[in-house]
C-alpha cells in the first residue's frame, strides 16, 4: 500500500471469532481503507488472518480504539510517517472494543 505522510497504517494480526454490529467509536481515527486477509476455519467457526487499516488521524494521539468482539490480537503495530511502533492492546469486553496504545504520539493528518 502506498501512503502519504498524512495516512496512518495499522497492521493487525488477529484471530476473529465473531461478527457483531458496529458501535460508535471516538472520531480520533477515521478509517479510509481496509486490507483484509482472512482464513476461515469452518471446523471451529473462527477466522485467522492479517488486517491492515489506513486511517486519517483527527488530532495527535497515542491511542486508537477499534471495535473488537471476541478477537485475540497476536501482533499489533502502528506505522505513521514511516516509523513503526509496536502497540499494546487493551480489550474492553463490556464496550466490545480494543484500544491500541503506542509509546510515541501519532501526528494529526
Amino acid at each position: 500500500m502506498k501512503a502519504s505522510g498524512a495516512v496512518l497504517a495499522i497492521a493487525l494480526i488477529c484471530i476473529w471469532t465473531a461478527v457483531t454490529p458496529a458501535q460508535r467509536l471516538p472520531p480520533t481515527a477515521i478509517p479510509e481503507h481496509y486490507d483484509l486477509h482472512l482464513t476461515p476455519d469452518f471446523a471451529t467457526d473462527t477466522f485467522e488472518g492479517q488486517v491492515t487499516i489506513a486511517v486519517r488521524i483527527g488530532q495527535p494521539t497515542d491511542t486508537i480504539t477499534l471495535n473488537a468482539v471476541d478477537l485475540e490480537f497476536l501482533e499489533t503495530s502502528i506505522t505513521a510517517g514511516g516509523i513503526a511502533q509496536t502497540a499494546t492492546v487493551t480489550l474492553d469486553p463490556g464496550r466490545e472494543t480494543a484500544t491500541l496504545a503506542v509509546p510515541r504520539q501519532l501526528p494529526a493528518g
